[in-house]
């Protein structure tokens, strides 16, 4: 799943917004993705002519998701113009995302807990090491920016200002495009899980265990009424190996899918969050 903007960034002018909704979201999504220098003024303006494509029908919400490399219904792509106007507080920022992250972990992967990291940890084992790892840094940030300094280090909030809080919300918005899409791959798998084929074109291993059974009792009562205890007993062992394969078949597919996920997931792709911009 891609995360990069549709077309290319256009470098945000110093003076004047660009005429069109369209080329000011561009510039907002490049001032979020690099790091230009923009005065909250000139943000504001920014910010104010997408609004008005909004209000015209020129401009929707799925666009400037679409600018900022989001899925369109992802809610904080529109919780981001807040942030890019100053009117997010550190707390309102860190807060908003890390609820929208839970509750996709809630909902979607069936995890548990209390905040992200507990969230996170449930369930970490089924997701790729670079979503876990960006997780656990939007957690930690949000701890300290709630409770302070908890870690100890000296880093603070790790928030600096409009920028680096427009860019904690891009990478909360990018884990939740795919958590949300991971959650609906394993929730349409899980539907046809028992009398379909798996995802791979393989058989599921729940329809495996089914026909052996069915195998079983029908070779069982065959010969039972003949007399044929040999056939008999092979067909209840079969009957028994398929009801044991049903019940634990799960734990190894299980552990495939995790080793996939590993294998070959690198979406999420990093934002640097604790790095403070010099000034000239």
């Amino acid at each position: 799943m891609s995360t990069e903007a549709a077309e290319p960034l256009l470098a945000p002018a110093t003076g004047n917004p660009p005429q069109t909704p369209a080329g000011a979201a561009r510039s907002l999504a490049l001032y979020v993705t690099g790091e230009p220098e923009l005065a909250n003024s000139t943000l504001a303006r920014y910010v104010e002519t997408v609004r008005e494509g909004f209000a015209s029908g020129s401009y929707s919400e799925d666009d400037w998701n679409a600018a900022l490399g989001l899925e369109p219904a992802n809610p904080l792509g529109t919780f981001l113009l807040r942030v890019l106007e100053d009117r997010a507080s550190d707390n309102d920022v860190v807060l908003e995302a890390s609820k929208r992250l839970e509750t996709v972990l809630k909902e979607r992967h069936g995890a548990a807990g209390r905040g992200l990291h507990e969230y996170t940890s449930d369930v970490e084992d089924a997701l790729p090491e670079p979503v876990v790892k960006t997780l656990r840094r939007l957690a930690t940030v949000r701890n300290n920016v709630v409770h302070g300094d908890a870690a100890g280090d000296g880093s603070g909030s790790g928030l600096d200002g409009i920028h680096q809080k427009a860019r904690y919300v891009l990478q909360a918005g990018r884990s939740y495009d795919w958590l949300v899409k991971a959650g609906n791959e394993s929730e349409n798998s899980g539907k046809s899980e028992v009398f379909t084929r798996n995802g791979d074109g393989k058989m599921s291993y729940k329809l495996k265990a089914v026909l052996v059974m069915i195998f079983g009792l029908a070779l069982g009562a065959t010969y039972m009424a003949t007399g044929a205890i040999l056939f008999v007993v092979i067909g209840f062992a079969l009957v028994y190996g398929g009801i044991y394969y049903y019940q634990h078949g799960e734990y190894n597919e299980q552990m495939k899918k995790k080793v996939a996920a590993k294998t070959h997931n690198n979406d999420v792709q990093p934002v640097i969050i604790n790095r403070r911009r010099s000034t000239p």
